[in-house]
């Protein structure tokens, strides 16, 4: 049970948190800017950050799966990514597109859930 659920952590690269930060901070800055200029509330300044921390994440993690399963021929040429989930088999390509389609949900769920999107 731990090691499926590793693979797909693998495959999502949860413990490489650098992408993600890179989506982040320039919504969080872009975020503490506004809100300073529009004396947002704490609260809704915490929910929006916490709302783009969700965002990026769930965008990050979808991306590095689509990419494994773009790449994943390529991957095994490659000494520094042969043991990625896909190119190693420790995940199928099938198992993986499902888990992308769940992703993708989650993420435009994230997004519908918007109440602030007009």
């Amino acid at each position: 049970m731990f090691s499926f659920a590793a693979d797909y952590l693998d495959l999502i690269r949860f413990f490489k948190p650098g992408g993600t930060l890179l989506i982040f901070l320039p919504h969080a800055w872009g975020l503490t800017m506004a809100a300073y200029a529009q004396n947002l509330q704490l609260k809704s300044y915490v929910q929006w950050l916490l709302r783009f921390l969700a965002w990026s994440f769930s965008a990050r993690s979808l991306a590095c799966t689509v990419n494994d399963m773009c790449d994943y021929k390529f991957d095994r040429d490659v000494e520094r990514t042969r043991t990625r989930p896909i190119a190693s088999g420790k995940i199928s390509l099938l198992s993986a597109g499902l888990f992308s389609a769940a992703q993708l949900l989650i993420y435009l769920a994230l997004i519908w859930t918007n109440d602030h999107a007009h």
